[in-house]
């Protein structure tokens, strides 16, 4: 099972973008604006729309991405957009692709 999170890129991430860090939860600061479960095929369509990817530990992708980039993988994902509603044109944002489970989903 996988998870597309957005929120506002972390103080730790402002500074320095492609820091590797084993909790995932750091790329973004306060509470998510979104959090959908998502298809593998989500990472894809993040890598198209979106920029600066990174690994951020093993199972998780972050990006940067604006309002209407982010919304275009929402779209492309048949995703629920209506967190993304308070986002400000404009301005970046994180967008997390999380790994939920591995082994004890299958």
């Amino acid at each position: 099972m996988y998870k597309m999170i957005v929120g506002e890129i972390g103080s730790m991430r402002r500074e320095k973008w492609n820091i590797r860090n084993d909790n995932p939860y750091s790329v973004w600061d306060g509470e998510p604006f979104a959090a959908e479960n998502c298809r593998i095929s989500a990472l894809s369509s993040a890598d198209y729309c979106l920029r600066d990817r990174v690994d951020v530990d093993w199972g998780s992708v972050a990006w940067k991405g604006t309002a209407e980039e982010i919304r275009r993988v929402f779209r492309a994902e048949r995703l629920d957009s209506a967190g993304l509603k308070d986002l400000k044109e404009g301005k970046d944002y994180a967008v997390l692709f999380l790994e939920l489970c591995f082994a004890e989903c299958a």
